[in-house]
């Protein structure tokens, strides 16, 4: 009992003493825990996040489920919904969907709309003032979603007449109105001469919003055709479910869309996942949701494409995001085992004491373990409190860390101060310590070639293309930054022999404290947490670089200039324009026959005016190279063309053939695209000039004008007519940056960086801080020599020197080894938009400012140092014993 009361006594001396540093402790305890925490939150935030953005992107992700609407009497061998009976057949359909899919999506919708129905002029009582219309008859959705404006509902109406209702719009433009009486073209159904009448009962208008109106066509706003073999103008002509069955009787079944929007704000990515799993199966068998053996259903929707090309993109955030951890927790866990090892060192006295009174190295480190579980334990219920997360394994992994490193350090100071036989011929203990040598060399070479393999596996990207990352990304910046301090701990005690060497030679007493103090070798743990902190900063620093350099080059990949409109425009008035530098006008005919002097392809033919080269020479990188081998084209006998690389290749001579609706062009190649053409899809390509072509062909296709410069945006928006689409590189620029996949990853890459520089700090500070007593004690030394106080500059410098040699050239190593071979595997075209992964950026900016932040904890780490020489009396340091 005498024994445990002094324990607990010294303890809780050790611990009022050395609190500064225990709160220091449980600090950085906290930071790691809500880091390892933290990261997985944010990365399946992001997850869902994205998934939601991929699923509300368009209407094409709905769930769609098709069927038939008619009377069964007809006899047409198979199950038809009666049309009174459709609100009830969308219901049915909700309670028979799988689990998942009902709670993802809203209650279904119908939409019933028969086919095109063309009448004339003659057809109509009045006549059609306005030519042939094209109607739809379809079924009124929602009652109370329309309000009468004159006339009245569709309500019982003679057998082969259908009652129906106009909107305003579709009246004016038919020239139908009350009363108006339409016959429509007999049916193949129906007896010879047999013919269906409509009859106009009612105008009306939408007083409500319902979500089939979208399914039923140009109900509000009639559709102007263009093609020739439809009516010029289509409308829609609403009827009730009366009217709807002799239309059934008359026409035949009339499609009926039974729609299922994705409640896409209520999804994660797990449940999207399982979502997609049950749409996939429904549309391969849809048997599950069929009333009868006889309904014909069809279930539509490319949920599933959307939830794997999102997963697709995540798999990109998941390696990345593996990566920040790794280099985060990474350092967290070497700073930890600093702090650890500080806290031992101000308690060797208190060790030393213990063990000569016979106290066991369990003894001093059992006391520290429970010491050590209190502070670990506390910290962690503050990041359970604040991130509402537990059981993460890197959580785990870190409090083992946090809860050992102190009563390891312990237990390593006692065992070291115990009594150690050495053989007593000199030979033998010459052995002993070759042996070690050898063990030791044996273990760094291993260390080394085990990183190296490591990186050799990532670098041939082993593992990376599943749906999981690999887990290697995980060890594999440790490992590099392991071997790195061991290659730079043998490296840097050389260089500062050599450096000593020259300061020996200088006056003053700083060439012999840094020659004196130069060919130490350095403490491994601070080096290894300078070398992954600063490493890992720096590549973060260029993969945001090299991710927002790739999204650049996307952008003028997609666009091709600064701005884009597929529409005709005046392009010599364009080029008038303020802000504009060139401007051209492109003509795309995709799947163009090419025919070769002994084999046929296919090809994307470009037509370009003269000011295309300008355009192209504008676009930065590889790109602009094409701009000399396109001002080749001019008019000539036969017509020039500029092809891409591989129609080169398949080309015998120069001549070649292209097919177009107008007839066959004879063309000659005149030059080889050198790179590939910005904003035209990838494949074969062939260039011509567009006044050429158009000399020898008639007019091939549609138009689209390309602008670059300042304000080409503006100046083609105000050129373009009204209703045209004008689509800038900025913009494109800016919502693929604000995609919430790209955006969260760019965050939480800022945010690991930034966790790197505290950590840094604090490794740094530490290492400090433990050589801070025997620096007190040299420099009282001095003191007593006459050495003036400034002579603690030259010896704190001599001491960090070889610490921050090694952290900068280590660091800068690490950190190009891991932009090298890392971010190529990290698949970053999906967060770029680009073809293919950007290159590593090697920023000069970002290594200038990893490096000048480095140097800023170091100044302030010196200056809270320098503080402390005020408050030290020399006198008394040396009295003490030398330790301070």
């Amino acid at each position: 009992m005498t024994n445990l009361r002094f324990l607990l006594r010294l303890q809780g001396r050790l611990v009022r003493r050395d609190a500064p540093v225990l709160v220091a402790f449980a600090l950085l305890a906290l930071v790691a825990l809500l880091c390892a925490s933290a990261g997985p939150q944010l990365l399946t935030a992001e997850l869902d996040a994205a998934t939601r953005h991929a699923l509300a992107a368009g209407s094409s992700t709905d769930v769609v489920v098709r069927t038939g609407v008619g009377n069964a009497a007809r006899g047409t061998g198979r199950f038809l919904v009666a049309p009174e009976q459709v609100d009830a057949r969308a219901d049915d359909l909700r309670s028979r969907l799988p689990g998942a899919l009902r709670a993802a999506t809203r209650p279904p919708t119908a939409a019933v709309v028969g086919p095109d129905q063309r009448i004339t002029a003659d057809d109509a009582r009045p006549a059609l003032q306005n030519g042939p219309v094209g109607v739809s008859i379809a079924l009124i959705p929602d009652a109370r979603a329309i309000r009468l404006r004159s006339g009245a509902l569709p309500g019982a109406a003679a057998p082969g007449v259908v009652d129906v209702v106009l909107s305003q719009a579709a009246a004016d433009a038919s020239s139908l109105r009350v009363g108006s009486v339409a016959d429509l073209p007999p049916s193949s159904e129906l007896l010879p001469g047999e013919r269906l009448r409509i009859r106009v009962t009612g105008i009306i208008d939408r007083v409500g919003g319902t979500a089939a109106w979208a399914d039923l066509g140009p109900v509000w706003e009639p559709r102007r055709n263009r093609n020739g073999t439809a009516a010029p103008l289509q409308i829609v002509a609403l009827t009730d479910a009366a009217g709807l069955g002799s239309a059934t009787d008359a026409l035949g079944p009339f499609p009926a869309v039974l729609r299922l929007r994705v409640r896409a704000e209520r999804l994660t990515a797990a449940e999207a996942h399982v979502v997609a799993r049950q749409v996939r199966a429904l549309r391969a068998n849809p048997d599950p949701i069929v009333v009868s053996g006889q309904e014909a259903l069809r279930v539509t929707s490319s949920l599933p494409e959307a939830i794997a090309q999102a997963e697709q993109e995540a798999r990109s955030a998941r390696a990345q995001f593996l990566l920040l951890t790794a280099g985060v927790l990474g350092t967290a866990a070497v700073a930890l085992v600093l702090l650890g090892g500080l806290v031992a060192a101000r308690r060797r006295e208190v060790v030393d004491l213990q063990r000569a009174r016979g106290a066991s190295v369990l003894g001093v480190a059992l006391p520290a373990l429970l010491e050590s579980a209190v502070v670990v334990l506390a910290a962690a219920v503050v990041a359970a409190l604040v991130t509402r997360a537990v059981g993460v394994p890197e959580t785990a992994v870190i409090g083992v860390v946090a809860l050992l490193a102190t009563p390891v350090a312990l237990a390593a100071l006692a065992a070291r101060g115990a009594v150690r036989r050495a053989p007593a011929n000199r030979s033998d203990r010459t052995r002993v310590r070759r042996l070690r040598r050898t063990r030791r060399a044996a273990s760094e070479v291993g260390l080394v070639a085990i990183a190296v393999v490591a990186l050799l596996v990532l670098d041939a990207g082993a593992g990376l293309g599943g749906a999981q990352p690999n887990p290697l990304l995980l060890v594999a910046p440790l490992l590099l930054a392991a071997a790195t301090t061991l290659v730079v701990l043998r490296l840097v005690p050389p260089v500062l022999r050599g450096v000593a060497l020259l300061a020996r030679r200088s006056r003053g007493v700083a060439g012999i404290l840094v020659s004196a103090r130069a060919g130490r070798r350095g403490a491994a743990l601070p080096v290894l947490a300078l070398c992954l902190a600063t490493g890992l900063a720096l590549n973060d620093g260029m993969l945001l670089a090299s991710v927002a350099a790739g999204q650049e080059a996307a952008a003028w990949e997609r666009i091709g200039a600064d701005a884009r409109t597929n529409a005709a425009v005046d392009v010599d008035r364009l080029r008038a324009q303020p802000g504009v530098r060139a401007a051209a006008e492109v003509v795309e005919i995709r799947g163009t026959s090419v025919d070769l002097a002994t084999t046929s392809t296919t090809a994307t033919l470009l037509a370009v005016d003269q000011g295309f080269s300008a355009v192209v020479a504008a676009v930065p990188g590889t790109a602009g190279t094409n701009a000399p081998v396109l001002r080749r084209l001019d008019g000539a006998t036969v017509l020039p063309v500029v092809v891409d690389r591989t129609l080169a290749r398949l080309m015998v001579g120069r001549t070649l053939r292209l097919r177009l609706d107008s007839g066959t062009v004879a063309a000659r190649a005149v030059g080889v695209l050198p790179a590939d053409l910005p904003g035209v899809a990838p494949g074969q390509t062939v260039v011509a000039d567009l006044a050429a072509l158009r000399s020898r062909s008639a007019d091939p296709g549609s138009t689209r004008t390309l602008a670059v410069g300042p304000g080409a945006g503006a100046a083609l928006a105000a050129a373009s007519a009204s209703g045209s689409t004008v689509t800038t590189r900025t913009r494109l620029l800016a919502e693929q940056r604000a995609a919430p996949l790209v955006a969260g990853t760019r965050q939480a890459t800022l945010l690991a960086a930034g966790a790197l520089a505290l950590l840094a700090a604090v490794a740094l500070s530490t290492a400090v801080l433990a050589g801070a007593p025997e620096r007190r004690r040299t420099l009282a030394l001095l003191r007593t020599l006459g050495m003036p106080r400034q002579a603690g500059w030259w010896l704190l410098l001599a001491d960090l020197l070889p610490l921050v040699l090694g952290g900068v050239v280590g660091g800068a190593a690490v950190g190009v080894l891991a932009a090298a071979v890392f971010d190529p595997v990290l698949s970053l075209a999906a967060l770029t938009g680009g073809r293919a992964d950007p290159p590593v950026v090697l920023s000069a900016g970002v290594a200038a400012l990893v490096l000048a932040g480095l140097l800023a904890v170091l100044g302030a780490t010196v200056g809270i140092e320098r503080l402390t020489w005020r408050r030290d009396r020399f006198d008394e340091v040396l009295r003490a014993g030398g330790r301070g």
